[in-house]
């Protein structure tokens, strides 16, 4: 079915995916979708909660994308066999993307349950969740950095046929590599903080990671290597 068939199958998969969600959530909490019969002073206190959180993650969300879209412009401008060996070298990091997404939502749940950490207990049970939050993460990216690194040409054999895109991908291959093991811990980082409710700190690194790579993006000669050392820049700015 090709690319409408992969489309409908994504569709079809997150829809399966959220119903056990909700019905799970509705059992913690019972909601309903099309009405509401929460007092009025309670509803307005949740609306305002949530419009100010939501407002900093849609910034941040909106940050992240700007800076996506301008490493994806950039290749583009290179040419099709460097925006080939850009897509298929950003979709290395799909693995890595997963497994720390993993490890950042669960130390966002562990924190989150905690909030506020007005105890000596909760104290010490953050940091521990913090520490191991980035060990994990640094750890599973490690390791998809060297299998990857191992099996490089193999890797690069199966994405795809064409040789220069294979060339062009394997030049920039040290530069990737890099970007994914500060991806874990940026995932981390994010992940603790959104736990710990630090909604304005989490957008404005965001924010700021994305105008470096913009920066870097104006600053440096376009080339797919500096293309990936922008996005280098910006994944170690979500952690300092």
């Amino acid at each position: 079915m090709g690319c409408a068939g992969a489309g409908a199958a994504t569709s079809v998969s997150q829809w399966i995916s959220v119903m056990p969600m909700l019905y799970f959530l509705y059992k913690s909490i019972p909601f309903s979708i099309l009405g509401n019969d929460a007092k009025s002073s309670a509803l307005t206190v949740a609306v305002k909660s949530y419009a100010s959180a939501g407002s900093l993650v849609l910034l941040r969300t909106i940050a992240k994308i700007v800076a996506y879209s301008c490493t994806a412009s950039a290749a583009a401008a290179l040419g099709s066999v460097s925006m080939a060996a850009y897509s298929l070298t950003f979709n290395l990091g799909f693995a890595t993307s997963q497994l720390c997404e993993s490890v950042s939502i669960a130390a966002q749940s562990l924190l989150a349950r905690d909030v506020p950490f007005n105890t000596t207990r909760k104290q010490t049970a953050a940091k521990h969740v913090i520490k191991r939050s980035m060990q994990l993460g640094l750890l599973s990216s490690v390791t998809l950095t060297v299998v990857t690194l191992i099996n490089q040409k193999n890797i690069l054999a199966k994405m795809t046929s064409n040789l220069e895109v294979r060339a062009a991908a394997a030049a920039i291959m040290p530069v990737v590599l890099a970007t994914q093991i500060f991806k874990s811990l940026a995932y981390s980082t994010n992940g603790v903080l959104l736990g710990g409710l630090d909604w304005i700190y989490s957008s404005v690194g965001m924010t700021a990671a994305a105008a470096v790579l913009i920066g870097l993006l104006k600053a440096l000669p376009n080339s797919l290597w500096n293309i990936w050392v922008a996005l280098l820049a910006f994944m170690a700015g979500q952690v300092t």
